[in-house]
């Protein structure tokens, strides 16, 4: 980390857009910012986006901002102690006018952040819908955000007034997580000693190219076998949208919408509760050949105790030698697999920097332990929990509990909590461990999916009839929303042809109250102002809601497995039921879920292993103890420095020293020599791959004693980024420091942070553009799959209130004229043709193939009036949409 001192203060953060494909307007209408809301992330009292203008507003953790809510003036985005300069103003205009990456506007997308320690500010694509922790899952395929772009940048802000005792602020990039697009850091100084009304570029970091990093990463070496780097036995199918066990969607894997971390690689756990490889020979063959390891360095603070602060000097011993394996037999085959009692042990002590003075932890006589486990049970067993309601998360969806009885009355709405008692195998209630209970979160709705983005058409489908006082007539085209009455929350849609008839009802039930139910009517009276409607129309309720969604909400915790959940009838708003539950339903028994261990991705990959401390005494024995993931202490930073290592295949490394003092002794055999700054293995390229060239390991080649993963990117040029977890323990200066001005300024400081988002390695097509030669030639007999990956355009902004859409087109207005290149399918929707004169079809959102009888190159569009015959044609277009090309 960096070591930089913080002034008082704090500066602005401000997006701009260095590609090519858009425009800064429709940047802003595509893009989200958010701040996570996860585990030790801390936020300050001043946090506001917009910053200084009329829309400002404070921002808050865990929620998704459109840019076009954040814009406020350049002259208002001033460092809070940029004060006694008079040609600052003019710095600040003449960088909007000059040398900003979108030039020439007054106008900028912001957040000013006064403190923020321990997160990330993502930028996306779409709403990340404040998912779990706040940020988003690229392995969830089930996830809203599983089909978005979206990327990080990690700010460290610790600002604080009257005092410059703290760590300064700082920011990184990362490629190894995942990426969409490229994001760019750039620090903008103001010299307040000059007052020249200039800003000049002190510093940047600039991640890697998304193209450059897909092809480093993900592009397999022949079709169907795992890429160069992609951390699997088994390169997922992408053609068909399945969990199924062996069939899972991973189109942003192997053609990505981005990359995604280890941590989200292809599993079978079905077929193999421990599909994790990488990082299982490394360590046997280390079990089996490392002599002893001895781990030193300084660190200052140790958490907890009565030396917090206080810098000491580290020496531990890592013995490998408890690393075990075995052989098992899952349905997908016999593998060796590390055991699960299995652990790395750190033995040591610490001194203060003179290490003839008396240790202050543990000592060479009495030294106390680390071990850092390859697997953690959980001792207890408890229900799965969720805490956000959506379909993703339905235990019965899941497959967490059968429904075995009747189940489907009561009105609309949500029952939350409902208490239920969990049964044994012979029916018998348990009694739980704690004073917990097992509460559901049941949802009745007319709809087969209330929490999703999409309601039922429930006219189509019986569930609601129309019915008037007469013969009906409507406007066509129209929308007719309605406040149900006496049904707080609840609004029913109607939608009328292009003929005036009613062709769609659609009711917003999740929460209603009280509950929508059999029966229930409502009456829209004649001459309402969105229909036109010439008499009055009924709508009535002709089928009961179900119970459509069971989220578990809380749970007991029990020695014993419940085999059963019931619930009571309460006050006749639903039938009383049983549901039985299987192993998926459960945590505990299994992993611990609140360890990250060396078996997980995290472990390693992630550099994130938890650990347990023992054998220390006295005034320190507070500090003993599980520590489920790293911390930033004393431990966690010994703990980290094996992680590094093994991560750059440093330990056991057999390959000698190319550089400096240790010349000619080998890489492993020097451990005190591996975080030397700007001269260490790393540095130096000789790690990874580079480093176990001709060993063998069971009379096989060394191919992964390394992140692999890390390996690739590390050859990716032009990066300023971090390649993998803790790359700064071996360079120096990896993050960017933008400290602000204290008070009254007299020499030169940070005074604006520029966040620059470039365009996403896939093909851009305007919605101003006509027929996009794609240079793609299709054969006749061949096919190529098609799909967008992001982006919202429209073909006419008079329509759809405006707003933008994606690839499916405008909703609810059908292109009928015959100057549309494809008619009777939706106006703005993404259309392909193969050849200059070959027929348009529809793509969509997604194509699963094009038409094989033709040949000839692929042109993408979209369906507008192309020659202006009705109006402005492609004039008045705006946004653009971009896709992934696949051939079949």
């Amino acid at each position: 980390m960096s070591t930089s001192k913080n002034p008082n203060g704090y500066i602005p953060i401000v997006f701009t857009y260095g590609g090519n494909d858009l425009t800064y307007n429709e940047f802003l209408e595509q893009f989200y910012l958010t701040l996570p809301a996860g585990n030790g992330v801390q936020l300050g009292q001043k946090q506001y986006y917009g910053y200084g203008g009329s829309n400002q507003k404070t921002l808050t953790t865990g929620t998704s901002y459109p840019l076009t809510q954040t814009l406020s003036g350049i002259t208002g985005l001033k460092a809070t102690n940029a004060t006694g300069a008079a040609h600052f103003d003019e710095a600040l205009t003449f960088w909007a006018s000059s040398q900003a990456a979108s030039a020439g506007l007054n106008d900028y997308a912001n957040v000013f952040l006064d403190h923020y320690t321990g997160g990330r500010i993502y930028l996306s694509n779409a709403d990340l819908h404040k998912e779990a922790g706040g940020e988003p899952d690229p392995s969830d395929t089930t996830s809203r955000t599983y089909s978005s772009l979206y990327d990080f940048f990690e700010p460290y802000i610790a600002a604080a007034i009257n005092t410059t005792d703290i760590p300064g602020n700082n920011a990184d990039i990362t490629d190894i997580d995942w990426f969409s697009f490229p994001i760019t850091l750039k620090v903008w100084s103001y010299d307040f000693a000059s007052d020249n009304g200039r800003l000049s570029e002190t510093n940047s970091k600039q991640g890697g190219s998304g193209q450059a990093i897909y092809e480093a990463l993900l592009q397999p070496k022949t079709p169907g076998q795992a890429s160069n780097a992609y951390p699997c036995q088994q390169f997922p199918d992408t053609t068909v949208n399945t969990n199924s066990s062996n069939n899972m969607v991973a189109s942003r894997l192997t053609g990505p919408t981005m990359a995604a971390a280890p941590a989200s690689y292809y599993t079978d756990p079905a077929n193999n509760p421990f599909p994790y490889h990488d990082f299982t020979d490394y360590l046997l063959y280390l079990s089996e050949n490392a002599a002893a390891l001895t781990l030193t360095g300084v660190f200052s603070g140790t958490g907890k105790s009565a030396i917090p602060d206080q810098k000491q000097q580290f020496n531990f011993t890592v013995d490998f030698s408890h690393i075990k394996s075995e052989n098992n037999t899952y349905p997908s085959g016999k593998v060796t697999q590390i055991s699960q009692d299995s652990y790395i042990l750190f033995s040591g002590f610490t001194t203060t920097d003179d290490p003839t003075k008396t240790p202050l932890l543990g000592s060479k006589a009495s030294p106390f332990t680390i071990s850092v486990p390859w697997y953690k049970s959980s001792p207890d067993t408890s229900l799965k929990t969720v805490s956000q309601f959506n379909n993703a998360h339905d235990a019965v969806k899941e497959g967490w509990l059968t429904l075995s009885s009747t189940h489907n009355t009561g009105a609309s709405g949500i029952y939350a909590p409902v208490e239920a008692t969990a049964l044994n195998a012979q029916g018998e209630a348990l009694t739980p461990t704690t004073g917990q209970k097992v509460l559901l979160h049941l949802v009745y709705s007319l709809n087969t999916d209330p929490t999703g983005t999409s309601l039922d058409n429930l006219l189509t489908n019986g569930t609601v009839s129309v019915s008037s006082s007469g013969n009906l007539t409507c406007s066509a085209n129209k929308t007719c929303v309605v406040q149900l009455p006496n049904h707080t929350g609840t609004n029913l849609t109607l939608l009328t042809n292009d003929k005036g008839d009613i062709y769609s009802a659609t009711i917003s039930d999740y929460q209603a109250d009280p509950g929508v139910a059999l029966g229930t009517s409502w009456t829209i009276p004649a001459g309402n102002s969105n229909l036109n409607n010439n008499v009055a129309i009924t709508v009535t309720v002709k089928h009961a809601p179900e119970l459509r969604n069971i989220f578990i909400q809380a749970s007991a915790v029990w020695k014993t497995k419940p085999a059963s959940l019931t619930i009571a009838a309460s006050s006749n708003k639903f039938a009383a039921f049983s549901a039985t539950l299987n192993s998926s339903a459960f945590t505990g028994s299994g992993q611990d879920s609140s360890w990250t261990t060396l078996s997980m991705p995290a472990g390693i990959y992630g550099a994130n292993a938890g650990y347990t401390i023992a054998g220390l005494t006295g005034d320190n024995t507070l500090l003993n103890g599980d520590v489920p993931s790293l911390n930033n202490d004393l431990f966690g930073w010994v703990v980290a420095d094996l992680l590094a290592a093994l991560n750059a295949g440093l330990v056991g490394c057999p390959a000698s020293w190319p550089v400096g003092n240790t010349k000619g002794t080998t890489i492993g055999g020097s451990p005190q020599d591996w975080f030397t700054s700007g001269n260490n293995p790393y540095t130096a390229g000789c790690w990874g791959e580079k480093a176990w060239q001709n060993v063998k390991f069971n009379k096989k080649p060394v191919t992964n004693f390394w992140n692999t993963w890390a390996w690739k990117l590390y050859k990716v040029p032009n990066v300023d980024a971090y390649n993998f977890a803790f790359t700064d323990r071996f360079e120096s200066n990896i993050l960017l420091d933008y400290n602000p001005p204290p008070a009254n300024p007299t020499q030169s400081y940070p005074v604006l942070l520029e966040v620059i988002v470039g365009d996403s390695p896939f093909t851009g097509i305007q919605a101003s553009q006509p027929w996009f030669d794609t240079g793609i030639q299709v054969k006749q007999g061949s096919t190529v799959a098609i799909s967008r990956v992001s982006g919202l355009w429209t073909a006419d902004p008079d329509t759809h209130n405006g707003q933008l859409y994606d690839a499916d087109g405008c909703p609810n207005v059908i292109a009928t004229q015959p100057g549309y290149p494809l008619t009777q399918v939706a106006m703005g929707a993404l259309i392909g043709k193969i050849g200059e004169q070959g027929q348009p079809f529809l793509v969509g959102n997604a194509l699963s193939q094009t038409p094989k009888d033709e040949t000839g190159k692929l042109f993408l569009c979209i369906n507008d009036d192309l020659q202006g015959l009705y109006g402005a044609g492609l004039k008045d277009n705006r946004g653009s949409i971009r896709v992934m090309i696949k051939s079949n």
